[in-house]
């Protein structure tokens, strides 16, 4: 496997870090997050609001880069959109079909990506905090990457509840291991860990480094609702 793979990786372990909300879609929520890539620390603004169809995901980096996902209540996303200095993209689902246009980098962008039933988890804190709360002990699904907007497929599995340190002090949660699927599987994965208590997401992390990135953590910093 070459290093080029490998970076498309961590552009997966990044992808899956864009778009959070908790388990109350009828509460409009903000919610603040810290991620330590390495030496490198960003801020993340997640503002959750419910809609008709479903819930509308705002996602603010550093306040700068903005996504939009809108999904049903299952998790299922039917709308995504990416707002930065360097692209401007808007993704539609119909049934099976997400068409993709836009600007990327100053060039057009048309794209037809056609999935099977397995459903489409582009805001994936939201979708998760959904299979958290749901019987099955598994589920795959697809995600668009961001870094080539092609289809790929991944396996969430439930595991042990825990009890972990979210800024000083103790949390119940919920652990769930990402991955790909197959044997890539073992190639990288990332855990998350939601608040048993109201499904809201508390931390990310990498179990080990992919080479050339450095881990990625993620945790919760302050939480408020309307």
């Amino acid at each position: 496997m070459g290093r080029r793979w490998v970076l498309r990786m961590g552009g997966i372990a990044l992808a899956v870090l864009i778009i959070v909300t908790d388990a109350y879609a009828g509460n409009r929520q903000d919610l603040h997050y810290r991620e330590h890539l390495g030496d490198k620390i960003r801020n993340r603004h997640f503002q959750v609001k419910p809609i008709a169809e479903g819930v509308a995901v705002m996602s603010l980096i550093d306040d700068s880069k903005h996504y939009l996902a809108h999904c049903d209540n299952t998790g299922n996303t039917y709308l995504w959109a990416v707002d930065k200095k360097s692209k401007r993209l808007r993704a539609e689902r119909d049934g099976n079909k997400i068409t993709i246009s836009g600007t990327s980098s100053g060039e057009p962008v048309h794209k037809q990506l056609n999935k099977d039933g397995l459903p489409w988890f582009q805001s994936l804190y939201y979708s998760l905090s959904c299979f958290v709360r749901s019987d099955r002990q598994s589920i795959e699904f697809w995600m668009i990457r961001p870094d080539n907007l092609s289809l790929v497929k991944l396996r969430a599995e439930k595991k042990a509840v825990e009890t972990i340190r979210v800024n000083g002090k103790k949390e119940k949660a919920k652990k769930i291991r990402l991955g790909l699927t197959g044997l890539l599987s073992y190639v990288w994965h990332g855990y998350y860990w939601y608040r048993a208590q109201d499904g809201v997401l508390l931390q990310y992390k990498d179990m080990k480094s992919l080479p050339g990135r450095g881990k990625l953590t993620v945790r919760l910093c302050e939480a408020g609702e309307e």
